[in-house]
């Protein structure tokens, strides 16, 4: 496992379709989110979504991680071979399944994200939710970490979400369009805004660190 994975502020452009613009969102630091059917040139910095057992076959070379949408027990068997971090999303799991899911993967050493998907406010309610996802992960002695998927096309939204890095969140996914395009998501321009205005807010936590290091943390 890469050492920054758990501790890396990481923001990734879920691009949707007709999106070609992947150089600026690499360019504004992001890092793109492709299936892993993708035909043309990959990036320099991408992760790989999976969505069946049989997706492993057709990995390419060096995705940063593999992103879990479907987290199914069979996928994420086949996942686990690879020794590559994994970004799993949580959906509209309970909490039963929560933990059921993290046993599975407790023995993993290479990174596990469990990602909360994000769609309404207020934020608290999700920040409880997070906390059952932070809360499993100890539970099993599990050293993962938390991420977002916030599913808006409301940029001051997607700002009050980046409060969550305080809570030890790392991973951050947004759906980005091109900035004339009219599809619900943030535009390559308010995702590049975005990664700046959190490295001018929140600059003392944009390291390599490990949050649960700082001195307020202990």
């Amino acid at each position: 496992m890469s050492s920054n994975f758990l501790n890396e502020t990481w923001f990734i452009a879920d691009l949707v379709k007709g999106t070609k613009q992947m150089n600026e969102v690499i360019d504004a630091g992001g890092i793109v989110k492709l299936p892993v059917n993708w035909r043309r040139k990959w990036p320099e910095r991408y992760v790989v979504s999976l969505t069946q057992p049989g997706d492993i076959k057709h990995l390419p070379s060096q995705p940063l991680a593999l992103v879990i949408e479907h987290p199914e027990s069979s996928l994420i068997s086949e996942c686990l071979t690879t020794e590559l971090p994994l970004i799993i999303y949580t959906g509209k799991m309970n909490e039963e399944e929560i933990y059921s899911l993290v046993e599975q993967v407790s023995d993993y050493k290479h990174g596990i994200c469990l990602v909360h998907r994000m769609e309404m406010f207020p934020a608290q309610v999700n920040l409880q939710f997070v906390d059952v996802l932070t809360d499993a992960l100890d539970d099993v002695y599990l050293d993962g970490c938390v991420g977002w998927y916030c599913h808006t096309p409301d940029f001051e939204l997607c700002k009050a979400v980046i409060a969550a890095i305080f809570f030890g969140n790392t991973k951050f996914i947004f759906p980005v369009k091109p900035d004339k395009s009219k599809a619900n998501a943030l535009t390559i321009s308010q995702f590049r805004e975005l990664i700046n205005w959190t490295k001018q807010n929140v600059c003392c936590l944009w390291s390599d660190r490990s949050i649960d290091n700082r001195e307020d943390r202990q």
